[in-house]
């Protein structure tokens, strides 16, 4: 009934009780939907499965005694194993386990029932101790016990709904959705790199946006981005724009290629403080890089990942009139030659984002692309490594060491200019010497 791969199937028959799949990979597979996410289950503790694998080619790479929980890898692919149990949550949000040999004591303790549906991999068949399988079928998500007790315990499953319902496109329901607003103030509880990982999941489900639709409705990112929730409802000029500003940057998240989806989602967070402070947008870019900084430092992203997604945030409205002079634009193009696909990415996701267009690649882009392309032929350095000369190469009398960075960025942004003469090391020597005099 459920495709399983032959080394799981194979495991399976290790056991002397019935193992199960359950979890995102039954729900994805009674959906028609293909998954690797491999969640398996027994009534067997995480010692007892230990001891079964000896002088088998199942290798365990981890075993959790406080959650039942083994990591179990074979020819490359790795299964997250856990004994049935109930948790018990007493303040904060690592539960205590007890370990019951029943099915349905396991299945109450997930969050929804759509998750909490069984295959027994021997046996091939579903066991379905609360219902899960209708919601699967009815295509919606709702709690295995009252919403108020599954969000409680635990916050962070108020943005895993809103999660699984941007990954399945599946409806919260009625209930459900009541249940999460009415436990918002949970996820305060939720350590930031939490909310961020889940965040992140979020924006890589195919249709974000509901996602962050459901955050907004449920109350959660009022308080975890409240940066851009102030943005629901802000107006936006008609003839540019169809959507307000949160609408315009769902769309745009939703448009967006997975690799700038972080950048899509901050790129308009500087509008609402412009237009609460000047009653327009002017200067969002530059107001929204350093927001964006200040959020993902508090969701604690990779200072990497933090200064690419605010230089993207900052640059994205270059040349939006397309009335630049091909000497600025040149200069822009060496300057951000090494994120110059992704921010063409994003002025793309922009555009489309506006409501207007569904798809296409934005004016500003095309130039910019065509720019760099005569550039390469044209054998523009795009770095200072790519000059012919180098620092060692000025004499001290010229050039004392502590000035020479600074003549080779002159001499990198020269070199940039259409026509340029200087394109033999001699040529880039004789500029750094004529423009050092008189210093």
């Amino acid at each position: 009934m459920i495709p399983v791969p032959s080394d799981l199937k194979k495991f399976a028959f290790l056991f002397p009780v019935p193992l199960y799949l359950v979890g995102g990979y039954v729900r994805d597979a009674l959906s028609g939907r293909i998954s690797d996410d491999y969640d398996i289950c027994s009534s067997l503790p995480a010692e007892k499965v230990a001891s079964l694998l000896s002088g088998t080619p199942y290798v365990i790479s981890l075993i959790k005694k406080d959650t039942g929980t083994v990591a179990i890898a074979c020819h490359g692919t790795e299964w997250q194993y856990t004994a049935f149990r109930t948790d018990r949550y007493e303040g904060g949000h690592t539960p205590a386990a007890t370990y019951p040999t029943d099915i349905e004591g396991d299945a109450r303790r997930r969050d929804f029932k759509a998750n909490a549906v069984y295959y027994d991999i021997k046996n091939d068949k579903i066991v379905d101790p609360l219902g899960g399988v209708k919601d699967i079928e009815n295509r919606i998500l709702s709690t295995t016990r009252s919403p108020k007790e599954v969000f409680s315990e635990d916050g962070l499953r108020l943005m895993r709904l809103a999660r699984q319902a941007a990954e399945t496109g599946f409806s919260v329901h009625p209930d459900t959705l009541a249940g999460a607003r009415e436990n918002a103030e949970k996820i305060d509880e939720i350590a930031p790199e939490r909310i961020r990982v889940e965040l992140e999941r979020i924006l890589l489900a195919p249709v974000p946006s509901v996602g962050l639709k459901l955050l907004h409705e449920e109350g959660v990112l009022a308080r975890i981005l409240p940066e851009l929730d102030v943005a629901c409802g802000l107006p936006q000029r008609k003839d540019y724009h169809r959507y307000d500003v949160f609408g315009h940057i769902l769309s745009t998240v939703d448009a967006a290629d997975k690799s700038i989806v972080t950048a899509a989602l901050f790129h308009d967070i500087g509008k609402p403080v412009c237009y609460l402070k000047n009653g327009n947008y002017h200067g969002h870019d530059e107001v929204g890089a350093e927001l964006c900084k200040e959020v993902m430092r508090r969701l604690r992203y990779c200072n990497k990942e933090i200064e690419e997604t605010v230089r993207l945030v900052r640059r994205h409205m270059f040349d939006l009139a397309g009335n630049a002079r091909e000497n600025t634009v040149r200069l822009f193009v060496q300057k951000n030659a090494d994120v110059l696909d992704k921010l063409c990415f994003l002025m793309d996701a922009d555009m489309i984002g506006c409501g207007y267009v569904k798809s296409g690649r934005s004016p500003v882009s095309l130039r910019l692309i065509a720019t760099y392309e005569e550039m390469k032929r044209e054998k523009v350095p795009f770095s200072v490594k790519d000059l012919l000369v180098r620092g060692n190469d000025i004499p001290e009398d010229v050039l004392p060491v502590s000035e020479r960075t600074k003549a080779l960025n002159g001499l990198l942004a020269a070199c940039a200019q259409k026509g340029s003469p200087l394109t033999t090391k001699e040529k880039q020597l004789q500029y750094i010497i004529h423009n050092s005099k008189g210093r």
